[in-house]
């Protein structure tokens, strides 16, 4: 054999063995960033911690922006009081400068202690944090506008705030939502001197009371015989509210209530809706003598998951998952048509987020910051984590890390967010999960029904192949955030998402009062 033949036969050698090392490696690496796993390129080895100013520093809530920046938000003690807080970051973890001071900002909104338990982003990119004020007596309902550079929004309320009391004593906003029309609603729960009734109030985009909600913008509903206390809200398709949260049934062990679920269904214009439940209310017993709603969300379906607490006075809390038809009724396939635990270890779950396939993805805690994920049935996923569950160490001591909110990226990426013990106080958390996305081919949603081509760059064509008189587009993110809609004259529509980032999006169809729904992806 001649001297260059050589060459190329260890050339053709080499060129197989890297081959072999290239495809060994890939899989080496596709098995590590399984779903669960921790996202190492996120921060420190996935993680983000941020003491925002030596003492302590709760988070609340979480929104993620079209950009991918992500906005955690809360309160921080200060010297005296707690004032409002938010922290922003860019999408590898790092703070974002062009934010506040550093990435941070802290709003004291009426010198005494102000506590921020919900945040949301409006379509303009203004950013809204709501929750309570105390005025040096009780504590009002609180809501603060902020411009996209942190800076606050003179153009709503008086420089940026509003405050609302409405009862006697504390009224304490839990969550917020903003409906299509830019309206801003906040529900909690309010003290009428007695006990608590569910509270919900609705603002214009300015800031002002809306009149032509409840009764000059303010809804009161007494459930249960004592206090309810109201934790979540949720707008949908057909803004209505829904409200969770927990209503005391009149039983009660020393000091401490009996609760049970509690849902609200309510018309746009604030009345309660007749056709859900009993008179527009749900009250469901979990599986302790104490039962708490902590958060809700809604399926492409109509149908409504929710979560929280359930305990004995005398033992820890376990979390529920459990799922509601749209009108109010148990989903009896669901977890047998119960009230589930999602553990087999004292939990309380906080949140709730659907990816791209329909999987629950659930958080939990205290001690580690805790998430797991179901299929539609109610079933863990063993794909994910160590059979459906991932716990992740982050404070110092037991019991002394808070999850709060799950946060899934365009492309498909986990972040929870929270808070933990840091040995002397608590700080901001994010931690960022690997999640590999569902594949996504063309979607026909019913014979008659199409939207091509799936996926494309942002234009897309809904052809409706039969008649009809009336019929809506909705799109969502994968959030469940509705990000456009849009009415339906013509058999062929086009619906353009070039606005919007690159990512998998929901649209549904209602044509008639039937609903299609399905994915599109713009790439």
């Amino acid at each position: 054999m001649k001297p260059y033949q050589n060459i190329i036969k260890n050339n053709e050698i080499m060129k197989k063995l890297l081959l072999i090392f290239i495809l060994l490696f890939l899989k080496n690496s596709f098995c590590y960033a399984q779903d669960g796993s921790i996202d190492s390129t996120f921060g420190v080895n996935g993680i983000v911690i941020t003491d925002i100013n030596g003492f302590h520093n709760y988070a609340s809530s979480s929104v993620l922006q079209s950009d991918g920046k992500i906005i955690l938000t809360g309160y921080t003690d200060s010297s005296n009081y707690q004032d409002f807080a938010m922290v922003r970051y860019n999408n590898n973890g790092s703070l974002d400068n062009t934010f506040g001071v550093n990435g941070i900002v802290i709003t004291d909104i009426n010198g005494f202690n102000d506590v921020a338990t919900s945040s949301a982003l409006q379509s303009d990119g203004k950013i809204l944090l709501s929750g309570y004020s105390n005025n040096s007596n009780d504590n009002d309902f609180a809501v603060v506008r902020y411009n996209t550079n942190g800076s606050l929004d003179s153009t709503f309320g008086i420089n940026g705030k509003v405050i609302t009391p409405i009862g006697s004593s504390h009224d304490n906003a839990q969550s917020i939502v903003i409906q299509p029309d830019n309206k801003i609603v906040l529900a909690g729960s309010s003290n009428n001197g007695a006990d608590y009734d569910f509270a919900l109030i609705r603002y214009k985009n300015d800031g002002d009371l809306d009149s032509t909600f409840g009764v000059n913008g303010l809804v009161l509903t007494d459930i249960g015989s004592r206090d309810n206390y109201a934790n979540h809200i949720l707008v949908d398709t057909a803004n209505n509210f829904v409200v969770v949260g927990s209503a005391n049934n009149g039983l009660y062990y020393q000091t401490l209530a009996f609760a049970d679920i509690a849902l609200a269904r309510y018309k746009n214009n604030g009345s309660l809706d007749s056709i859900f439940g009993t008179n527009g209310i749900v009250t469901t017993q979990g599986m302790q003598n104490v039962s708490r709603a902590k958060c809700a969300i809604m399926q492409q379906s109509g149908k409504i998951l929710v979560t929280g607490e359930t305990f004995y006075p005398t033992v820890p809390p376990y979390p529920f998952l459990v799922r509601y038809n749209n009108d109010g009724s148990q989903d009896a396939p669901f977890s047998l048509g119960g009230v589930s635990s999602t553990a087999s270890s004292p939990w309380s779950s906080s949140s709730l987020a659907l990816q791209s396939d329909g999987k629950i993805l659930i958080a939990a805690y205290p001690g580690y910051f805790i998430m797991n994920r179901k299929d539609d049935f109610g079933n863990l996923d063993s794909t994910f984590g160590n059979m459906g569950i991932v716990e992740t160490n982050v404070g110092v001591g037991l019991n002394n890390s808070t999850a709060n909110k799950i946060l899934i990226q365009n492309d498909g990426k986990i972040i929870l967010t929270g808070d933990a013990f840091n040995g002397n106080n608590n700080d901001f958390v994010l931690i960022r999960y690997n999640n590999i996305s569902s594949s996504i081919n063309e979607n026909k949603t019913h014979n008659n029904i199409i939207l091509y081509p799936n996926p494309n760059n942002g234009l897309f064509t809904l052809k409706i192949d039969a008649p009809f008189s009336q019929a809506t587009l909705a799109v969502f993110d994968v959030t469940g955030k509705r990000i456009l809609q849009q009415n339906i004259t013509q058999n062929e529509s086009q619906l353009n998402l070039l606005a919007y980032p690159k990512g998998m999006y929901f649209y549904q169809v209602i044509v008639e009062e039937k609903v299609f729904s399905g994915k599109v992806m713009v790439n």
